[in-house]
């Protein structure tokens, strides 16, 4: 389930699409909660750029370790 709802965000679909048209996903998750995770993942997308950002200006200043890019990677 997890993967299908990835799956359908990449794919830009609305919440309310999967409520009303994919039998699959609102039989098992109601709307509330779908709307929960497009917003989780949402913030993650927006997040990325930012990641990549704090990663590269790190590395130019020598200052990434391993853990610490660990840590950056890890965060949401």
């Amino acid at each position: 389930m997890a993967r299908e709802l990835c799956d359908y965000f990449e794919k830009g679909y609305a919440s309310y699409y999967l409520v009303d048209y994919v039998p699959t996903v609102s039989a098992q998750i109601d709307a509330d909660q779908i709307a929960q995770v497009f917003e989780f993942l949402q913030a993650t997308a927006d997040l990325a750029p930012k990641k990549k950002r704090a990663v590269n200006a790190l590395n130019k200043a020598d200052a990434l370790t391993e853990e610490l890019e660990g840590r950056i990677r890890l965060s949401t």
